[in-house]
Formats: structure tokens, C-alpha cells, sequence
């Protein structure tokens, strides 16, 4: 067993398997920096999204305002989400090599081909396809069905597909996640409730009652009319529920290496 297992070994109540000690060795002092990273990259990219979005005189500059506009395909903001479902794939792939003598193992395989697919799916935007060929069918369906019945639903159609197939897998995995992972399955619950309350509430939001351009949700009190940019908001969300998930799972995997080989 390495120096750095037996500094993660003292660190661990084996008890609660939470951590004893403030200091982080070795690889959980690496999650610490990648998740801070991560966060100050999720701020440039909201400032580079507002500076494209509330800035008049760029309005003619198509290509820059797509590189980093929240709300394009194919962009900036796109390649880093993408990237970071690629790393938390990876991170369940070392779970399942690490475990794959246990039964958890084959929930680390699920898990690792959920978080590819939707690396895959953010860097190729599968469910906005898959949600303009359901709207299609849906309008062209004929009057009083329930297909066109659904073109009135207030948000976009992907969540018609993925909702009812993701909801109870994620019920399911979660039951799993909570016996193993401890004290980190509170910040997995914490950044899987952020990001769905960007990716799925906001989104519904916007769909009820944002305006046809896209450009977020118009407000109107007794002072005045403000404009949220329901985007920004989103994405922010979506970025930063993913990286704290990835760090719970650094963290976890950190725990799960140095307990595996001081067995050995």
C-alpha cells in the first residue's frame, strides 16, 4: 500500500466511511482543485455568455455570439458540459474496475453508460432532434388525439421521451448509491437536484411563459419589466450540479482505492 493510501486510511472514520480529517491527500486535494476549476471555468463561460447576449454592438457578430451563447448548439459551453459527462464516465469506470468483483459493480457499468450517453447527447444534441421530430408528429396528428393534444405541452418535447425512462432508473440507482456512498451522497443528491432544477424546471418554465425568441422570461411589477435570462441560469446550473456530483465521486473513489488495498 502507497504512502498516499495510508494518508487517505487515516483520513477515513471506517466507521460513518466519512472523512476524519480536514487536510485531503494525494487524489481528494486533486478533486478539491478540479472542482474549483471547474467553477471559476462555469463563471468565464456565464461572463462570455452575458457579454455576447446584453452587448448591442456585437449583435452583428453571428459567429462570436454563437461560440458563447447558454443557449446554442455546438459551442464552447457545449464541448465543456459534454466534457465534463465524459469525466464522470470515466470516474465510474474506475469504480467498476475497482468493484467489479462486487455487486455494485454492474451499477457503476449503468452508470458509466448513462453519463457517456449524455456526453454524447450535449455534444450532439440527440433529445433536441428527437424533441422537433415528437413535435412534428404531434402537430401533424390528427385534431383531438392525444399525439396532438401534446404540441400544447408548455415546455420542449424531449422531456415527453427521456422523463419516463430516466425518473425511474435514476429512483433505482439512487436506492443503490445512498447504502454506498455514505457522506458523499449528499452532495450527489445536492448536485443532482441543482441540475435538474435547471435542466428540466427551468426549461418548463421557459416554456410557459418565455418569450418566442428565447431570450428568458419576462417579468413585469409595479416598477418596471425585468427580462431573466432563464439560459444563463440554466446551464449555470446544469455545469455546476455536474461538477460537484464529479467531486463526490472523486472523493468516493479516493475512499474506495486506499480501503481496497490496505485489504491487500
Amino acid at each position: 500500500m502507497s504512502e498516499k493510501d495510508k494518508e487517505v486510511i487515516a483520513s477515513i472514520d471506517l466507521e460513518t466511511m466519512s472523512y476524519a480529517e480536514k487536510a485531503e491527500p494525494g487524489f481528494l486535494s486533486f478533486g478539491r482543485r478540479l472542482f474549483v476549476t471547474s467553477i471559476l471555468v462555469e463563471i468565464l463561460l456565464s461572463l462570455g455568455h452575458i457579454w455576447v447576449t446584453w452587448y448591442p454592438a456585437l449583435e452583428h457578430h453571428r459567429k462570436l455570439v454563437r461560440f458563447f451563447h447558454f443557449d446554442r448548439e455546438g459551442n464552447l459551453p457545449t464541448w465543456f458540459s459534454s466534457t465534463q459527462f465524459l469525466v464522470l464516465g470515466a470516474l465510474f469506470a474506475a469504480l467498476y474496475f475497482l468493484e467489479r468483483h462486487k455487486r455494485i459493480g454492474k451499477i457503476w457499468l449503468i452508470c458509466m453508460a448513462a453519463a457517456v450517453f449524455l456526453s454524447l447527447d450535449e455534444a450532439a444534441a440527440f433529445h433536441e432532434l428527437l424533441g422537433t421530430y415528437f413535435g412534428i408528429w404531434s402537430r401533424g396528428a390528427p385534431e383531438g388525439t392525444w399525439l396532438n393534444n401534446l404540441q400544447y405541452f408548455p415546455s420542449y418535447y424531449w422531456m415527453l421521451i427521456y422523463l419516463p425512462i430516466v425518473l425511474p432508473l435514476s429512483i433505482l440507482i439512487l436506492r443503490v448509491l445512498y447504502k454506498e456512498l455514505g457522506h458523499e451522497f449528499g452532495k450527489v443528491l445536492t448536485g443532482g437536484f441543482i441540475f435538474i432544477l435547471g435542466a428540466v424546471v427551468l426549461d418548463f418554465l421557459e416554456g410557459r411563459y418565455g418569450m418566442d425568441n428565447h431570450k428568458g422570461i419576462l417579468i413585469h411589477g409595479n416598477s418596471g419589466t425585468a427580462l431573466i435570462d432563464t439560459a444563463l441560469i440554466e446551464e449555470f446550473m446544469e455545469m455546476f450540479g455536474v461538477s460537484l456530483i464529479i467531486y463526490a465521486f472523486i472523493r468516493h473513489y479516493a475512499k474506495m482505492r486506499a480501503v481496497s488495498n490496505s485489504a491487500t
